[in-house]
Order: structure tokens, then C-alpha cells, then sequence
């Protein structure tokens, strides 16, 4: 790990660095998911995005403090300059690993680009989130793209061929279409499709979305019925590395959290996302503290593409996250708190060092 010593101490003690970064390179997507949070229909959504210019401005200003970025969108390889922002992150910050939030369905793309990344950074874990809601044909209309499931299967079974350092993933959100078949779901997947790395999210209110409360209990009971498969199974991050352990076992702390207070809502842990360990940055260079707070941090061009700058004028915003005791269930926060907990950090460097 680069700087190991400085990201430890930020992590565990100062927690006022960034540690990642959730970054929607763009809005466009191919498809039109029911449970999705964006606003197609309103015209901010399409507005300009960052220039190349732009940010490498922004990726040099970053303290090295950064371990992941989370390239996301909207569908990230429908960005024409997805590998020169991977390369401007990859060449200018500190971090380890990269991820990829995706619908897999620009196989050649996706693939292309992936080995030469994996190629030319053979230090870097590059981890591939690979959406799927169901099976087949239910997939494709769900998500309203012709194919969408067979090339998703075709980009994770490539992705897993090419190298140590590249990690295709396929994640369930557990919704109200899929709830009442995910144990067939799983089972698909994993004995006829042959899925090694499995992971649950459960879908949140966000932005356009909002969940039938008539819906909420039996969404919940079905998101808890498949962590225990993946458990199971064994089923989520590589256990061949030290990261992969240590997700693995931050998974199992999160979903224990998620069983409690999806139903029940309430704080249980310290948020330190907003000018903490994380924030999101969207297309037009809004900075948020996460995906679910609507308080902006600010906007990149305000502060000449400087984020440490924008970072460190939210002192505000910081106080007000830990005053209000501000929680959710927004699984990227959630992984940060988990990390930086003093009660969860032994557990995490133990399960680390497991072989």
C-alpha cells in the first residue's frame, strides 16, 4: 500500500482526508432501471461534464491520503474519456485500488480497456461491480436494454480471465422486482453461471426514487435471506489479498448493521463522509458528501478545480453530520465508518492477515 503509514494515521485518528471518492464521470446510461435514482427528464442532469483539463486539475490537487475511487455514472464506459480519467487517477494519486459500478454491457469496451489498465498498473486492484436484478430476459426488460443480461455474464467471465489484479464482482440490488425469486436468483448465478464473488445491496429512497412501504418488509426479509447465501458460500471479495479480506470482512460487519436498522432506522455509528473520508463528485463538479444528503459541499470550478481547498471549507457541514448523527444505509458511507471504527478496526486488520 503507498503511503500506508499517512492513511492509517488518517483513517484511524484525523479521519479529515479523503480516503475515497465516488466519481459519476457521467449521467448517460443505456438503461432505464426502475429503482434508479437519477432524473433523466431534467435538464441539469445532462449538463456539461468536467474537461480532461479540468480534471487533472482536480485529480493533482488530491492529498495522498486517497486509497479508492469508485468510477460510476450513470454507465461509466459510455464516457468517451473513461480510460484517460482512470489514467489521470491512476498516475497522479496515491491510490490502490479502482471500481467500477456497471451494467457490463460494452463487453468489448470494458474488456479493452480493463487489460490495458491491468497491463500498465500491475500494483493496482481494479474491482468490477457488475449489476444483475434477475435472470435472463426478466433482467433485460427490468432494465429495458435488449441483451443486457447475456453481455453482463460475457464481460464478468472475461473480466475473470485476464489477470490477479483485475476483480469482476456481480452485485444484487434487492428491490420489490426481484424479492420474491432471489433465492432462484442465486442459485442461477452461482451453479449454472458460475459466479465466484457475489455482493447484496438493498435499494434505498434517493433522488427520484422512493420505495412502496407496502413493499419495505418483504424487500428486507428477502436482502437478508441472500447475505446469508453469500455467507454461506462464501461468496463476496477475493480472499487471495489483504484488501479482499479485509472488504470480505467489512461486508459481514455492514450487512449485521443493515439487519438491524433498514426496518428500524436510527444511529449506531459516527458518519464521516462530507470533508471526512469520502465524498461524491457528479459530471458538472458538484461535491456532495454522499449520494443521499442534498447539502452540497460546493462546486469544483468555484474553488479552481481544487478539492482540497472545497474539502476544507466544510467545516460546517462536518459539524452538522455528527451533531445531528446523521445514518443511513448508503453501503459506501457505510464501508468508511466501518474502516475507521476504533470498535471494528482490530476485527478488520485480523481478518486481513488470515490466510
Amino acid at each position: 500500500m503507498k503511503n500506508f503509514v499517512k492513511k492509517s494515521l488518517n483513517i484511524a485518528i484525523g479521519k479529515s482526508r479523503p480516503v475515497s471518492l465516488i466519481h459519476f464521470v457521467t449521467n448517460r446510461c443505456n438503461a432505464r432501471c426502475p429503482h434508479c435514482f437519477i432524473d433523466f427528464d431534467d435538464p441539469v442532469t445532462q449538463s456539461d461534464a468536467l474537461s480532461l483539463v479540468d480534471l487533472e486539475k482536480m485529480v493533482k490537487s488530491i492529498d495522498n491520503t486517497l486509497m479508492n475511487v469508485n468510477l460510476t455514472g450513470g454507465e461509466p464506459f459510455l464516457e468517451n474519456k473513461i480510460e484517460e480519467i482512470c489514467r489521470l487517477y491512476l498516475n497522479h494519486t496515491s491510490i490502490d485500488s479502482m471500481f467500477f459500478s456497471t451494467n457490463g454491457a460494452l463487453t468489448n469496451k470494458i474488456i479493452r480497456i480493463s487489460e490495458k489498465l491491468s497491463r500498465d498498473f500491475p500494483d493496482t486492484i481494479f474491482t468490477f461491480s457488475i449489476s444483475i436484478d434477475h435472470i435472463g430476459e426478466r433482467h433485460n426488460s427490468y432494465r429495458r436494454v435488449k441483451n443486457l443480461y447475456e453481455n453482463a455474464m460475457s464481460s464478468y467471465h472475461k473480466l475473470s480471465r485476464i489477470s490477479e489484479n483485475v476483480q469482476p464482482n456481480i452485485t444484487i440490488t434487492v428491490c420489490d422486482e426481484n424479492a420474491e425469486d432471489i433465492e432462484e436468483i442465486f442459485e442461477t448465478l452461482v451453479v449454472k453461471e458460475g459466479v465466484k464473488s457475489l455482493t447484496a445491496n438493498i435499494v434505498r429512497d434517493e433522488g427520484v426514487f422512493k420505495i412502496d412501504p407496502a413493499q419495505k418488509e418483504k424487500i428486507f426479509n428477502s436482502y437478508c435471506k441472500l447475505i446469508d447465501l453469500i455467507k454461506k458460500h462464501k461468496l463476496s471479495y477475493s480472499g487471495e489479498n489483504y484488501l479482499g479480506r479485509m472488504m470480505n470482512h467489512k461486508e459481514e460487519v455492514m450487512y449485521s448493521y443493515f439487519k438491524d436498522i433498514y426496518l428500524d432506522p436510527k444511529y449506531v455509528l459516527p458518519c464521516h463522509a462530507g470533508g471526512g473520508l469520502m465524498g461524491v463528485i457528479y459530471p458538472n463538479g458538484d461535491v456532495y458528501p454522499c449520494e443521499t444528503l442534498e447539502k452540497k459541499m460546493g462546486n469544483l470550478h468555484d474553488y479552481n478545480m481544487d478539492l482540497m481547498k472545497l474539502w476544507d471549507d466544510n467545516d460546517p457541514l462536518r459539524s452538522w453530520i455528527k451533531e445531528s448523527q446523521c445514518h443511513c444505509t448508503y453501503e459506501c458511507a457505510w464501508s468508511y465508518n466501518i474502516l475507521s471504527s476504533p470498535k471494528h478496526i482490530p476485527g478488520l486488520l485480523k481478518a486481513s492477515l488470515k490466510k
